[in-house]
């Protein structure tokens, strides 16, 4: 699970107020203070992104859309953080009390697009949560199928092993797992586990399945011996006599 954190909303002043027209220095601070907690509330929203996206790339290695959530909110908070870093001053006079009222508005609806994407972060944690819950519960369910079905560790055929689960696991269905078939489950789900097709005794493929298998070792780099260039043994010799 990977924790969001995220800073309280932007609570500067109450949207709509009005900055009086007698003088802007006041109200400069005011917008001063917001520019800081917009800014404070989106360095949070991004660390969270960024986090959400590592958590859901390491929990689900096989999905390829799992990140695409958390990295379009950071496309969008990056959008926000440049406006505010690099453009916020050349927008607004802050010099007058109409340009920080501009100023003041803007940073408001800038605080409420961060605690959008900061909301919709919550919710992508949650549900990351609920699915690697789910994945972890189907690969005790497969281990313990594979225990049962091929007790020698080796490969069992898919058919006996969904019986198994109908059985003993009736909750664990693809549509669980938000897929339509145990192909993609196995795929998306339970990286951990190898399906593999065979041809069967009555024609067709049959499908199988056992433990993903480690990579062999490979064997430890022997002492590497240099060897003299062909061709160069009268390089740079002193000339004969």
């Amino acid at each position: 699970m990977t924790a969001i954190d995220t800073a309280a909303p932007c609570t500067a002043s109450a949207p709509g107020t009005a900055i009086a027209p007698d003088g802007s220095a006041p109200f400069r601070s005011e917008v001063h203070g917001l520019l800081g907690q917009c800014l404070l509330q989106l360095q949070w929203a991004e660390r969270g992104a960024r986090g959400l996206a590592g958590g859901a790339a390491a929990a689900l290695p096989m999905r390829s859309d799992a990140c695409a959530q958390p990295v379009g909110a950071l496309r969008g908070l990056a959008q926000v953080r440049r406006a505010l870093v690099h453009r916020f001053v050349d927008q607004f006079d802050l010099h007058t009390a109409a340009g920080c009222a501009q100023a003041h508005a803007y940073l408001q609806g800038c605080a409420r697009e961060i605690a959008r994407h900061g909301a919709q972060l919550h919710t992508w944690a949650d549900d990351l949560a609920r699915t690697q819950a789910a994945a972890a519960g189907l690969a005790d369910a497969l281990h313990a199928a594979l225990r049962d079905v091929a007790p020698l560790g080796g490969m069992a055929r898919l058919d006996e092993v969904l019986r198994w689960l109908a059985h003993h696991h009736p909750a664990q269905t693809p549509a669980a797992h938000g897929c339509h078939h145990w192909r993609q489950v196995l795929q998306q789900a339970a990286p951990q586990f190898e399906l593999h097709y065979r041809a069967g005794s009555e024609g067709g493929r049959v499908g199988w399945l056992r433990e993903r298998q480690p990579l062999p070792a490979m064997p430890p780099a022997g002492p590497q011996v240099l060897r003299p260039q062909q061709g160069l043994s009268g390089f740079g010799a002193a000339p004969a006599p």
